[in-house]
């Protein structure tokens, strides 16, 4: 069992905050889109990260998630689906998991998103959560 809890701004980057509004454009490329999570396991395991967020984005353009872990990536669609958001007639909560394997040992994930579209698209975000549990038995 695992609780949700809003994530805290990465240091030095307030403006990542949990309420606070992000805007996207293309140029932007990779951002996180909470702080990281860090996660110790007795045995190599798949760890569950979940993420949920409002997002509003324009026509034509998609929100895409990809995910860092132990430094590495962000690896786009290999740990589940890799469109978060595309465009609605308003702003939506969306949400996700990955299916992520880890070593034993601690490991870092970091859920991170781009968007994708033509020139001048944007996409606001706010209202992040991400949370990480290891796979338990019994």
């Amino acid at each position: 069992m695992y609780v949700r809890v809003a994530a805290p701004p990465p240091a030095g980057r307030e403006e990542y905050g949990p309420q606070s509004a992000v805007t996207l454009t293309p140029a932007s490329g990779w951002i996180p889109l909470t702080g990281p999570r860090t996660v110790s396991v007795p045995a190599s395991t798949f760890v569950k990260a979940d993420v949920t967020a409002d997002a509003g984005v324009v026509s034509g353009a998609e929100i895409r998630l990809g995910w860092e872990v132990n430094g590495s990536g962000p690896f786009e669609g290999l740990y589940g689906p890799a469109n978060f958001a595309d465009h609605q007639e308003f702003s939506e909560t969306r949400s996700t998991f990955g299916a992520i394997s880890v070593p034993a040992g601690t490991s870092t994930i970091q859920p991170m998103i781009r968007l994708s579209g033509p020139t001048g698209a944007t996409a606001t975000v706010l209202h992040r959560c991400f949370a990480a549990d290891p796979a338990t038995t019994g």
